[in-house]
């Protein structure tokens, strides 16, 4: 079961409560640095690296919005279809940067990580399930975690994981922009409210975009 939205979108809210029921295990944005990972090895796959040298942030996972640049680099991610190899030479810095993701609300998961690496992607998303799953008491049917910011990566992951599930979180915009100044007590450390915009119309996209493609058909809620 893989969930996405964005920061201050109430998508740790959904996600406990999902974590609540007997039969899901679920984990709170554990995994971003891989789906970075995973993006620049599509591009590199493709013999696009270059074009992660042509936009500023290259360590973000990106709104696209109005860079052509940008849009090749989504265009690519979007219409790949194919297992790939999965660099273990690169599995020691990457381990250290989930490691720190996983620092904020999966700390459990850390001792684990382990057990993520496998020959290729294919491998590893499975091997993620598990991850999650290797702590929960009881009879888990469901497995699976929520990672902001990383909707666009869902069509791929269903075409690797036949039988994965999909669910994104769309909150109010005005409800996120004010969440995310309630929490942030320092107004010089408040979000931009551009960022947010951007990231929220990525969101709004895939939304419309994703309910027409055949692989997440009956497979994709949008709440």
């Amino acid at each position: 079961l893989y969930t996405a939205g964005t920061a201050r979108g109430g998508t740790n809210f959904r996600t406990l409560m999902l974590n609540g029921h007997s039969n899901i295990q679920m984990s709170i944005d554990p995994f971003i640095p891989l789906f970075r990972f995973y993006r620049d090895s599509i591009l590199k796959h493709l013999g696009k690296y270059e074009l992660l040298d042509r936009v500023p942030n290259r360590d973000i996972l990106d709104d696209y919005y109005f860079d052509s640049t940008k849009l090749e680099i989504m265009e690519a991610v979007q219409s790949f279809d194919e297992d790939i190899e999965f660099d273990l030479s690169q599995w020691s810095e990457l381990k250290q940067q989930i490691a720190g993701r996983m620092s904020l609300a999966s700390m459990n998961l850390i001792k684990h990580l382990d057990k993520l690496p496998a020959p290729t992607f294919k491998e590893v998303f499975y091997n993620l399930v598990n991850l999650v799953a290797i702590e929960s008491q009881g009879n888990i049917v469901w497995a699976g975690f929520n990672d902001n910011w990383t909707s666009e990566f869902f069509p791929l992951v269903a075409r690797l994981i036949p039988d994965a599930k999909f669910i994104m979180h769309l909150r109010d915009p005005r409800s996120v922009i004010h969440s995310s100044e309630f929490a942030e007590p320092d107004p010089a450390k408040h979000p931009p409210i551009i960022t947010f915009a951007r990231h929220l119309r990525k969101h709004y996209a895939f939304a419309t975009m994703f309910q027409t493609m055949p692989e997440l058909k009956n497979r994709l809620l949008i709440t």
